[in-house]
């Protein structure tokens, strides 16, 4: 007759079914006696969550503007005159470079590649993104990667990113999923359209469940509602960009949970041009 998982209980776990007694839970193979204690199994697994940051490489990356002169698309008087209009407008030199006229979109797209250290795309037809990859809507918006060219054997997927390369969002989708992620940079037009357009693979269970929530109190409510009769559940969980991407599976049901702290925005919001 085990004990209650949560060091701070301890409750005994009946050997039988008994009338009008919660039977618990059970999350990662430990039981639970009570909300309480599941409450606190969750918090205690995601309190140590560390947000990773991008690995300090040996020299910084170089500047857009070098990297622009370099490839010979604008030459240095360009260069000093878009900074000039830049201390004006306050856009980021790739979109002042192109409102100037002086640098095409495909340029300033390649220039941050070779920034980002990724390949690119100058464009994406659409359907590579329909029906193809299995993970939700939501989470394919709160991590800012849309997928495309799926292969479920070879469990490899190519996603299209905007600049900056979110690469904590990268392995974030690689860890959860154990996928071969290979990030594509793509202008922000092209990638607003094609999240828009993005549809996960059809199953047999329908769409691919995910939710959004502030609080570890609200990620344990969706674990209680996979955990009943005791079902157990396993929660794995990878921190990116300030919040927490946990993925609760059953024998049920997968759910995708987003955990954003102290009430901040889920998804991201429509990207600043470069």
């Amino acid at each position: 007759m085990p004990r209650c998982s949560d060091p701070q209980c301890g409750r005994w776990r009946p050997e039988r079914p008994v009338l009008g007694l919660s039977q618990g839970f059970r999350l990662n193979g430990s039981w639970y006696c009570s909300r309480e204690c599941l409450d606190a199994a969750a918090r205690l697994t995601l309190g140590g969550t560390q947000f990773p940051v991008s690995p300090a490489t040996g020299l910084p990356p170089l500047r857009l503007g070098v990297l622009l002169r370099h490839q010979r698309a604008i030459d240095g008087e360009q260069l000093q005159a878009a900074l000039d209009e830049q201390r004006m407008s306050g856009l980021k030199l790739g979109a002042q470079l192109r409102s100037l006229g002086m640098a095409s979109g495909e340029s300033v797209l390649k220039a941050l590649a070779v920034q980002n250290g990724v390949s690119y795309l100058s464009s994406l037809d659409l359907n590579r993104v329909r029906g193809g990859c299995p993970l939700p809507v939501a989470t394919v918006r709160a991590l800012g990667l849309v997928p495309f060219d799926f292969d479920p054997f070879e469990r490899r997927v190519s996603v299209a990113i905007t600049a900056p390369l979110s690469r904590a969002a990268v392995r974030a989708m690689a860890t959860l999923t154990q996928w071969t992620v290979e990030p594509f940079l793509v202008d922000d037009a092209v990638w607003s359209v094609a999240l828009a357009s993005y549809r996960p693979v059809e199953s047999p269970d329908g769409q691919p469940w995910s939710a959004a929530v502030s609080s570890v109190r609200q990620l344990a409510d969706h674990v209680a509602a996979l955990a009943v009769d005791g079902q157990p559940v396993t929660m794995r969980h990878a921190a990116f960009d300030s919040r927490t991407w946990v993925r609760l599976e059953s024998g049920r049901e997968t759910r995708d949970v987003v955990v954003t702290p102290d009430g901040g925005i889920p998804w991201p919001v429509q990207p600043t041009a470069h």
